[in-house]
């Protein structure tokens, strides 16, 4: 069976700890995706995330640190086991999340980079970072040209996986920036 390896990278406004315990708390983790979870937080424990679609086991938990699972969902072929590595870096008042989705059968790919951004990355770091508030009369207005506010605009960083054509990279560029102008 031929796999592809899947990498992502996204800044979040909260400590790596919350991070990490959104995504291991289960009323954290179903809030973040809207569907039932059952995380077992021991290293060798068993979970069951996204109302069953897909469950497996951690292989290592450092809290705050990192989260590496073995990872199987319902569509994958003859109960193929791929892993997934989350690290969590702090950097200055953000974390650094990485993650890594190794051995993803060819054949899902497309419904699991779909639901790695839609089901987790951009619902995580909605649930983390606080919302804005609306400026007040005295606030000063602040213009940002509109290259770099295009570039901050942009929360997942989806970091060069294997070859892919040129125009499905740049598609998946302008749906994510897409995606995150009509949550704005």
């Amino acid at each position: 069976m031929k796999t592809k390896n899947l990498k992502y990278k996204i800044r979040i406004k909260a400590a790596p700890m919350d991070v990490y315990n959104a995504l291991m708390d289960n009323e954290s983790h179903e809030k973040i995706t809207g569907m039932k979870a059952d995380n077992s937080d021991k290293a060798g424990g068993h979970f069951v995330q996204c109302n069953g679609h897909h469950h497996g086991y951690n292989l290592l938990l450092q809290p705050g640190k990192r989260i590496i699972q073995s990872w199987n969902a319902n569509d994958f072929p003859n109960g193929h086991h791929s892993v997934t590595d989350w690290k969590f870096e702090k950097a200055g008042d953000e974390t650094i999340v990485s993650l890594y989705h190794y051995a993803v059968p060819k054949s899902e790919v497309d419904h699991i980079e779909s639901g790695w951004e839609k089901t987790y990355l951009f619902p995580l770091k909605a649930y983390l970072e606080p919302v804005a508030k609306p400026a007040t009369k005295s606030a000063k207005k602040v213009s940002v040209p509109k290259k770099a506010a295009a570039k901050k605009s942009t929360p997942v960083k989806k970091v060069a996986a294997k070859k892919a054509p040129a125009k499905k990279a740049i598609t998946k560029k302008v749906a994510v920036k897409k995606a995150v102008a009509k949550k704005k």
